[in-house]
């Protein structure tokens, strides 16, 4: 086990001066992925805007402290020991709004609410992201998408951050969108703002396209159980589901963790997992299947924190 960092209570003022929130010890990341998995974090900060994460960045930087930044907490998987540094997440920096027909969001924006917030409004251009339960910075990192939907597709400008805080912008091409990545995880950096385009749709329109979305989504995957969304990327020309259906591993469970009876490409917490339960039963899945097929499934759930190497 990788060893605690401790801050002096000096420390741990300035950096909750730094964020405008006090910082929390010992927080348990169950509390705050999707999968309600995850052990305890030395120390957890939320920036109130994008400047403040800017400066708790080269705060860390130049202390030498060890940092993850996160969203919504899908698509990862947290260590049963927890994460040692400092977990900064973007819960409050979820300001947006619209400005010539444009859409200017911060990277702690929730997907699904923008999209039904947007169709209010009569605009359209998060619709297909109504049921991502995602932020916008995680978002952009990943490329995310549904229903040939990316959001690639409306990304004009991405306001950014290194390492060090330091700001930068790119442009959508300049993002180098793929599947599942993107400029922002190719280089370590951390998106702040989006700039998207948007287009202007009769609401009942929009809000019957997110209706239709939503009860498709309900009637394939298992929303009544905690999981990180898709557990693998789709192979060319395939689907990971099918694959993982055809090898017989629907139901398949390792302790508290089960590959979902409705979609199985969804690994899913069916009774108290921990978060070795689940890494088990990944590495199950890709080993059968790659026996079975051929195919190398790659994880799309990324695993975070201490974990004991491999």
């Amino acid at each position: 086990m990788a060893e605690r960092t401790v801050l002096s209570e000096k420390a741990i003022i300035e950096l909750s001066s730094i964020c405008g929130k006090q910082v929390l010890v010992g927080e348990p990341m169950s509390s705050y992925t999707t999968f309600r998995i995850g052990g305890p974090a030395d120390y957890m900060c939320s920036p109130s805007d994008p400047e403040a994460l800017s400066r708790v960045l080269a705060w860390t930087a130049s202390e030498g402290i060890g940092r993850l930044v996160m969203g919504a907490g899908s698509n990862m998987l947290v260590s049963d020991k927890g994460v040692r540094g400092i977990v900064i997440r973007t819960d409050r920096m979820r300001a947006w709004m619209v400005e010539g027909g444009n859409l200017v969001a911060e990277a702690g924006a929730l997907m699904p609410r923008l999209a039904n917030d947007l169709a209010e409004m009569g605009l359209s251009g998060f619709t297909e992201a109504c049921g991502i339960p995602g932020s916008v910075g995680g978002g952009l990192c990943m490329n995310a998408g549904a229903y040939g939907w990316n959001i690639s597709d409306v990304t004009e400008l991405v306001e950014a951050v290194d390492g060090s805080g330091r700001p930068m912008e790119l442009t959508g091409q300049e993002m180098a969108f793929g599947t599942k990545t993107s400029a922002l995880m190719r280089d370590g950096l951390i998106a702040t703002r989006l700039h998207a385009k948007l287009i202007s749709i009769d609401k009942d329109k929009i809000k019957k396209r997110i209706s239709e979305l939503l009860e498709d989504r309900a009637r394939k995957q298992p929303l009544d159980l905690p999981s990180a969304g898709c557990a693998f990327k789709n192979p060319s020309g395939n689907g990971a589901g099918r694959l993982i259906d055809q090898c017989g591993l629907k139901g398949r469970s390792i302790g508290g963790a089960a590959v979902s009876d409705k979609h199985a490409n969804f690994i899913v917490n069916a009774k108290a997992a921990t978060a070795q339960d689940v890494r088990e039963l990944l590495e199950l899945v890709r080993r059968v299947v790659y026996e079975t097929t051929g195919e190398k499934l790659v994880p799309e759930v990324r695993l975070v924190g201490d974990w004991d190497v491999e």
